[in-house]
């Protein structure tokens, strides 16, 4: 899914009130922070109204078509009947549903051509063919998933609640991704970049970190390999290069950037910031070093400033692997901590991305 479909999925939910509370919490704190994405609203917003105006317009103008039929046309035309008697006590009885039916007919044909006019520009811009696509595009991506997953038709998810990123911390079949990814979902899946398709279980959050933990639970599955990559101990330089691999759309991107800052958004602690560039879909990507080495995973984008992105500390994944409330994963996960060189060390960029590939997937989460 691209970025203006996401986009528009996201508003036109907003719109119809069919987020969870934490959804529109979220959604709003965005609206706040990001003119562009007000914008985008408002415009979305103005069409919508149209388009429910113009549907009362017919409605009405469907009334006005009754009323003009019912009207006792003959009585109003008969010339021999004077003005002062019949007529005027026909214009007395029915003088209010006539000025109503003249307003209703002028703000129908205004309405109309305002409609249409609205049409014409919209048909032009890419919201109004985004928001088709977005829909045409979901339907499609499901039946594809529901035909590899193998659901019967009573089974399948209703909808897409949300997509992201995640990569592989055991080679057992274990992922990470964000716990905003998977947040009230009723099932998950994973596709890795070659378009394999697996069931997959939620079974660890930690929402205070942001972080879940995935296991692939299908037979089709079968390991990569030992992991080319390993989870840097100490904390990056500012100014240090970085780069992450993500899924904002339905193929794997790579982007690069820089250590910008030790510390989140407003000091917190937990996420560094990073001067990459990111978009919707990239939560839960893996952030790494020139040695292959993890430092974070990524987490969020400051909507003020372009370029301006948050990842999650390496170590707090350490932690949640830790916790003693973590006893749903029956399998026990050690990173693989930096103690001699990586599969991903002294290569080119282009050989460490096409190593790291296999070991990343597309995260969709339903309800």
């Amino acid at each position: 899914m691209d970025l203006d479909n996401e986009v528009f999925y996201w508003i036109e939910r907003y719109l119809t009130g069919d987020m969870t509370p934490e959804e529109f919490s979220h959604f709003e704190m965005l609206l706040s922070n990001d003119a562009s994405l007000k914008s985008k609203v408002e415009r979305q917003r103005a069409f919508t109204g149209v388009l429910t105006e113009y549907g009362k317009r017919k409605s009405l103008l469907a009334t006005l078509n009754k009323f003009h039929a019912e009207l006792p046309l003959a009585e109003l035309t008969n010339q021999y009947l004077p003005q002062e008697t019949k007529f005027y006590q026909l214009w007395k009885k029915h003088r209010v549903g006539l000025a109503v039916a003249a307003s209703v007919l002028i703000l129908a044909i205004s309405g109309s051509m305002i409609f249409m006019n609205l049409l014409k520009m919209e048909g032009q811009s890419t919201q109004v063919r985004a928001l088709k696509r977005d829909m045409e595009g979901i339907k499609n991506s499901q039946h594809v998933l529901i035909s590899k997953l193998g659901h019967s038709s009573n089974t399948v998810p209703k909808s897409v609640n949300f997509g992201g990123t995640g990569f592989l911390i055991d080679s057992k079949g274990y992922l990470v991704t964000n716990f905003h990814v998977v947040d009230g979902s009723d099932s998950v899946s994973v596709e890795s970049n070659n378009g394999m398709v697996y069931k997959t279980a939620v079974v660890y959050k930690n929402q205070g970190y942001d972080l879940a933990i995935l296991q692939i639970k299908d037979s089709t599955y079968h390991s990569s390999g030992p992991l080319p990559y390993s989870f840097r101990r100490v904390q990056p330089e500012l100014g240090e290069q970085v780069f992450t691999l993500g899924f904002p759309r339905d193929e794997i991107v790579y982007n690069e950037g820089y250590m910008s800052s030790a510390t989140g958004y407003k000091g917190d602690t937990i996420n560094y910031q990073l001067s990459i560039p990111v978009n919707p879909g990239n939560s839960g990507g893996p952030v790494l070093d020139n040695k292959g080495d993890i430092l974070g995973i990524i987490s969020g984008r400051q909507t003020q400033v372009d370029g301006v992105a948050f990842a999650i500390r390496s170590s707090y994944l350490v932690k949640a692997l830790n916790d003693p409330k973590n006893d749903s994963i029956h399998h026990k996960i050690t990173l693989p901590m930096r103690v001699k060189n990586t599969a991903l060390v002294g290569i080119r960029r282009q050989q460490q991305v096409k190593k790291l590939q296999d070991f990343v997937f597309v995260v969709r989460a339903y309800n």
